[in-house]
Parts: structure tokens; C-alpha cells; sequence
């Protein structure tokens, strides 16, 4: 019913939910011919495979924050937040031995009413560093990606520079700080702005 009106953007909160792999097929054929009439697309969904689908880029939440961003075939192949690469690690895979444990991500989420300092994944994270306990990380970006993480993995960790911020300090441990682009500019924050035959896929895991 929501296409029935031409509408140029539409934002689908988790359109394939509870849905057998038939149907769920059928509402993302319906989707794509939107986007090809010119619909730009916000879905909101915990399906890393629907993501994988139909998404030209994705946003990952933890806690109700955007840690990372990127085009869907860079964050699937290298996640640079360590909560996307737990959320990509607990999903099955056909060459796993029938034997092995299924990958999961320990402990809790927040609960939405709670307030604490630093990084929120931080209790749950295998990479923390101090500076993750005490600080926040803004969401700053390499290129067309972008990561709120102190200890970002692979080619962002490294493309993301150490310099002072504006107070002039540095500190932090690893020596991270305020991060900015290889050529000295600072990283652009991430817009949400779906351009036209455009799909966003919003990501957050059930429970956190």
C-alpha cells in the first residue's frame, strides 16, 4: 500500500520479518522494481542476507548510534567496526563443519536508560583499549566509509590518522585521537541522504 502513491522515498522497517524465504522473495522483487521506477529506499532490518540482497549501502546500530557505514560489498568484505565483524561471524555459513559452534557476541547490550562513559560495545568488545572505557568515539570517515571506533580494524584503522584535536591534545591509547583524512583534512561526518534508485539498509541486531 505505501508504493501506491508514487512516493519518492520510502523508509521499510523490517518489510521481510517473519516471512517465508517465498514471500520474503516476492516483497523484495517489488522493492527493486520501485527503485528501478526511481524510489530511493531506507530498510530497517536485523537480515544480514536481505542486506546483502538489496542494499547499496549500509548504516550498522549499536545502542541506538550509527557505528559504521560503507557500500555493502566493502563492509561485508572487510568490517572495520568490531561489532559488524561480530555481527557478520555469528551468521551460518554453508562451508562450517556441522560440529562447530555457532559464533555468538558475549554479554549484554546497554539498556537504553543507561548512561555510562565511553564506547557503549566496550564490555562486549575483544579489541577495547583503555581510551574505550572513558571516551565515545565520534563517527568520522576514510574515503566513502566511516566508523565510530577507537581501534578500528583492517585499511581504515590505518588510514585514519592521529593528530591533535581542537584542544590540542592527543593522549589516548595506542596513541589514538582525533582521527582525519591522509591528505590532513578532516573526515566528513555521515549523511543520510538516499539519492534517487538509492537503497540504504539501516542494521541492528535483536537485543542490541
Amino acid at each position: 500500500m505505501g508504493l501506491m502513491t508514487h512516493p519518492q522515498l520510502m523508509i521499510a522497517d523490517e518489510p521481510t520479518t517473519a516471512l517465508d524465504v517465498t514471500v520474503q522473495a516476492q516483497v523484495l522483487d517489488v522493492l527493486r522494481e520501485a527503485r528501478d521506477r526511481g524510489l530511493a529506499l531506507v530498510m530497517i532490518t536485523h537480515d544480514l542476507g536481505v542486506v546483502a540482497q538489496i542494499a547499496d549501502r549500509v548504516a550498522v546500530m549499536y545502542a541506538g548510534r550509527i557505528v559504521e557505514s560503507a557500500a555493502v560489498r566493502e563492509l561485508f568484505a572487510a568490517p572495520a567496526h568490531p561489532y559488524t565483524a561480530a555481527l557478520l561471524g555469528s551468521v551460518p555459513r554453508l562451508d562450517t563443519p556441522v560440529t562447530a559452534r555457532l559464533a555468538g557476541i558475549e554479554g549484554q547490550p546497554p539498556h537504553p536508560a543507561e548512561e555510562r562513559p565511553g564506547c557503549a560495545f566496550a564490555p562486549r568488545c575483544p579489541s577495547t583499549v583503555e581510551r574505550c572505557q572513558r571516551e565515545s568515539p565520534a563517527l568520522r570517515g576514510a574515503g566513502h566509509r566511516a566508523v565510530a571506533c577507537h581501534v578500528p580494524r583492517g585499511w581504515l584503522g590505518v588510514a585514519i590518522a592521529s593528530v591533535a584535536d581542537d584542544a590540542g591534545s592527543i593522549g589516548g591509547a595506542h596513541g589514538a585521537s582525533r582521527p582525519v583524512m591522509p591528505d590532513g583534512s578532516l573526515p566528513r561526518l555521515l549523511s543520510l541522504t538516499a539519492r534517487a534508485s538509492a537503497e540504504l539498509a539501516v542494521v541492528e541486531r535483536g537485543g542490541g
